[in-house]
């Protein structure tokens, strides 16, 4: 191997571990609940951290982690209010379900925030995750963990829809999920499940995106459809199950 290919595997290599390296720090940036609550509660102790909530107010009352700023990402003065922010301190950021605080995120590090932690799957995977919450007030519950169980648990088919009352697809699917709950009764039983009122069960079956459709015989997901389907899509699949 001459000096010139020796060179070039060379710079090669040292490339691919730039990638690498810089592929694990975005990838410490978002952490699960455990990792973040470890994270935040080290900074919050030492000062050297700042939490913030940048869900609507109005879901920031129905409780928070303890110790967050709410600052809306969609309110019009998000980039203004995220200027103040001291950039000495490392950003925690989360929202419902994480789609808000990565957006946010990556907003603070174009603003040359360099240490911004990102909470995977917001406050649904936290609270799923028995983390605590301050001034909760849980959602009302339409049936309990074990009246779903059973529902599914049955010989027919049952359909899951996933889904969250800001999620805009998710309205947009409502109409298509009350059309196959009605039209095609004698195949399938639908099951609304508010991932904020239940995540426990959001949790458990690892639903990542809304709206998510599942479809369930004898307690086993049989198929799972992530974002908004059509009215022919979801009976199709009725139809192949």
């Amino acid at each position: 191997m001459n000096a010139r290919t020796t060179g070039f595997w060379s710079l090669a290599a040292s490339a691919l571990f730039a990638i690498a390296a810089c592929n694990q720090v975005q990838g410490q940036q978002k952490l699960d609940p455990e990792q973040f609550q470890k994270k935040w509660t080290e900074a919050n102790a030492s000062g050297s951290g700042v939490l913030v909530d940048v869900r609507t107010p109005e879901e920031f009352t129905q409780g928070a982690i303890a110790g967050a700023v709410n600052m809306d990402f969609r309110s019009a003065n998000f980039d203004s209010l995220a200027g103040t922010l001291d950039k000495n301190k490392t950003i925690f950021v989360y929202c419902a379900a994480g789609g808000r605080s990565e957006s946010a995120a990556e907003l603070l590090r174009q603003k040359g925030y360099k240490n911004v932690v990102d909470l995977k799957g917001g406050m649904i995977a936290w609270e799923g995750s028995g983390k605590p919450v301050a001034n909760a007030k849980p959602k009302a519950r339409e049936y309990s963990a074990a009246e779903f169980d059973e529902a599914i648990n049955g010989e027919k088919l049952v359909l899951v829809d996933f889904f969250t009352t800001w999620c805009g697809p998710c309205k947009l699917m409502a109409p298509d999920i009350e059309r196959i709950k009605h039209e095609m009764a004698d195949k399938v039983i639908v099951i609304k499940v508010d991932c904020e009122a239940y995540p426990d069960l959001a949790t458990r079956y690892q639903v990542s995106g809304y709206p998510t459709v599942s479809f369930f015989r004898k307690g086993q997901v049989l198929r799972s459809l992530l974002g908004r389907q059509s009215y022919d899509e979801l009976a199709m699949a009725v139809r192949s199950l």
